[in-house]
């Protein structure tokens, strides 16, 4: 999962650093109806549950750390980009097939 992490990060990074970041976008209600967003929202905190205790932790310091790092685009290093992609790989591991091809 590491070493997916690292040539995932390297090689989608220079597109993260193009995206307007501070656009109002991403603050916006989703385009899909009410329905098609709680189910989402329902198959996304049934996979949470199901996560190993430890490697949603490190997820969620890895992602506090890359804020913390963020620079004035709101872009993180890649470093931290890429501590990121390998927590979201052991945390979907850990939750098991059935829950994360739901």
């Amino acid at each position: 999962i590491d070493d997916a992490a690292k040539k995932l990060s390297e090689a989608s990074y220079p597109f993260l650093k193009e995206i307007d970041w501070t656009s109002d976008v991403y603050a916006k209600v989703p385009t899909q109806s009410p329905a098609a967003v709680l189910k989402a929202i329902d198959s996304m905190l049934k996979m949470g549950a199901a996560m190993d205790p430890s490697a949603l932790k490190a997820g969620v310091l890895a992602h506090s750390t890359a804020i913390g790092h963020m620079d004035s685009k709101l872009v993180t290093p890649l470093s931290d980009y890429t501590a990121i992609n390998a927590a979201i790989g052991h945390m979907v591991a850990s939750a098991g097939q059935s829950k994360t091809m739901d």
